[in-house]
């Protein structure tokens, strides 16, 4: 039985490891991020990643195909070729709560979630530059409230008075920096219908605090 994580997380994308796959190749790495599990594993721009956990790849599905398959605390074994054609072979470690990077902001079924755990917002974490402007460590949470439903379940968080443009800085009793995917996952996971999150959000230059509704 899949459990509730691999629901929500389903079929996580290869930037959820820190790669970057190239469009026009197989499974060719464009880019690697930073501090990722990828980049400790040793993957290069350029490399070819031939097998993953004894897979084939042809194509960047299957990639996220493996990845599915992968428990929350994993180390799997990955064959590439690098730009020089020899081979290697590495060893990816990934750490509990590594699905929860998944960005899942785009898919239909998260418009659904938002209406349960946000009460119909959409948010975005501010990227560094901006919480500069606004004198917000890089750690913390920031998660700018960008629309607010209107009509239905989504209708909720603006009846909670929620608004467009508010900044929730803590909820849960949690302030860390985290991405509207992932807190989706933890309010979805930990919290049942009826029970009221509190949250405290920016307002310009005010803490105001507030209550999330979970539908």
């Amino acid at each position: 039985m899949l459990r509730a994580s691999e629901l929500i997380y389903a079929q996580p994308m290869p930037e959820t490891i820190g790669l970057s796959l190239l469009a026009d190749h197989a499974a060719r790495v464009g880019a690697v991020a930073p501090g990722s599990a990828a980049e400790k594993a040793g993957f290069k721009q350029g490399d070819d990643i031939l097998e993953l956990d004894r897979q084939a790849l042809v194509s960047i599905a299957d990639l996220s195909w493996v990845l599915h398959q992968t428990p929350e605390q994993a180390a799997l074994k990955a064959t590439v070729r690098g730009s020089s054609g020899s081979k290697r072979n590495l060893g990816l470690t990934l750490e509990k709560g590594w699905r929860q990077k998944t960005d899942i902001s785009r898919r239909v079924a998260t418009w659904g979630m938002r209406g349960m755990a946000f009460g119909g917002l959409v948010l975005e974490d501010l990227n560094d530059a901006q919480r500069r402007e606004r004198s917000l460590s890089t750690d913390q949470m920031a998660l700018r409230v960008t629309m607010v439903g209107q009509y239905g379940k989504h209708a909720a968080a603006r009846n909670a008075g929620f608004q467009k443009e508010d900044l929730i800085v803590e909820m849960d009793g949690l302030s860390k920096r985290v991405s509207e995917s992932e807190w989706l996952g933890h309010l979805v996971q930990n919290h049942k219908p009826g029970e009221q999150v509190p949250a405290s959000i920016l307002r310009g230059t005010t803490r105001v605090p507030l209550s999330m509704p979970i539908q």
